[in-house]
């Protein structure tokens, strides 16, 4: 009787600890893997989506102060022609092979360049070019016109909507800076022109060193916690030794309780995840096109690490009921 009372508290320590051994799991091939992400937003078509509907989001905010001579419908347009969902996820893949060899241990640092050059180049021509055509066919500005800015010195050019182009030798040097001013293409001199994730890396190693060490706890500290199920497992087989069928049975109760547990509360999650992501609070100012692609991907997510988790605990309960099936046959063979 003492041993099956031993064997007995064993279990209700073996299942929170399984438990914890299969989140943990699932946790280390999701939300803790960047290639999770990379997979998932390359399978859901993210960049396309973000691209298409985020844009005319991101470009409207910057509109009336920043590009009085482009609507927020051509500047959306004219980005979405040039800035590409390959090029957006090959830079994106960069980034997160270089972060996931890093906390794998491949690498001893954050590899891999991302380049802006090019697409930079292509959209500062591409804008710039628009407002020096609607310029062209801008009048003269009249002396009463010219009253009311200060070409000059530039003062409020930015915010400046152009209804006319100074006369004689200001045309061109006015026509220069306000393309510049007026296009947004300033925006873009602020980013690099390429991105060392070696340089990222120097700047934040005290952090990045300190995220490694937790990954690598986190793994080291599964496979020590999947050690201390398979000696608790082995322990409540000594206890009860014999008959075989006991054991057996034993050993399936306690495979099969955290399993179990977690696989309905996996199957529930799955189909009640897109109700709860759906009421999910999102500022006000989110257009409708943003808030559905943050909720796809929220599902998304959600929906993979639940079906990661089904796996993990569909494995031990499986052996539970293959166990409990030996041990019906076995108690018949047992005298």
């Amino acid at each position: 009787m003492f041993k099956k009372i031993t064997a007995g508290c064993l279990i209700a320590i073996f299942v929170p600890l399984f438990m914890i051994l299969i989140f943990g799991f699932t946790a280390k091939k999701t939300i803790l893997n960047p290639n999770f992400y990379k997979n998932q937003f390359s399978k859901e078509e993210v960049y396309t989506k973000l691209i298409s509907h985020g844009l005319s989001f991101m470009t409207s905010g910057m509109m009336e102060s920043d590009t009085p001579m482009i609507g927020s419908d051509t500047l959306a347009i004219t980005v979405q022609s040039i800035l590409k969902p390959e090029w957006v996820k090959e830079r994106m893949n960069t980034f997160f092979d270089g972060l996931s060899n890093y906390l794998s241990g491949k690498t001893d640092i954050l590899e891999g360049k991302i380049s802006f050059k090019e697409i930079k180049e292509k959209l500062t021509g591409s804008l710039e070019s628009q407002v020096s055509k609607s310029m062209d066919n801008l009048p003269e500005c009249t002396e009463k016109q010219m009253k009311q800015f200060d070409i000059e010195s530039g003062k409020d050019m930015k915010n400046l909507k152009l209804d006319c182009i100074p006369p004689g030798k200001m045309t061109s040097e006015f026509k220069d800076s306000f393309k510049k001013l007026s296009s947004g293409s300033f925006i873009l001199e602020a980013i690099p022109n390429e991105i060392n994730l070696r340089d990222s890396f120097e700047k934040n190693q005290k952090e990045l060193n300190l995220l490694k060490k937790i990954y690598s706890y986190i793994s080291i500290g599964l496979y020590i916690l999947l050690a201390i199920d398979i000696i608790t497992l082995i322990i409540i087989g000594f206890l009860i030794y014999k008959p075989i069928s006991s054991i057996l049975k034993w050993l399936a109760t306690a495979l099969i309780i955290p399993s179990g547990l977690i696989f309905i509360v996996a199957l529930v999650g799955l189909f009640s995840s897109s109700i709860i992501i759906k009421n999910f609070i999102l500022p006000p100012e989110t257009t409708i096109q943003i808030a559905s692609l943050i909720v796809d991907i929220l599902q998304n997510f959600i929906k993979e690490f639940l079906n990661y988790l089904l796996i993990f605990s569909s494995i031990p309960l499986i052996i539970a009921i293959g166990l409990y099936i030996w041990a019906y046959f076995q108690k018949k063979k047992e005298p």
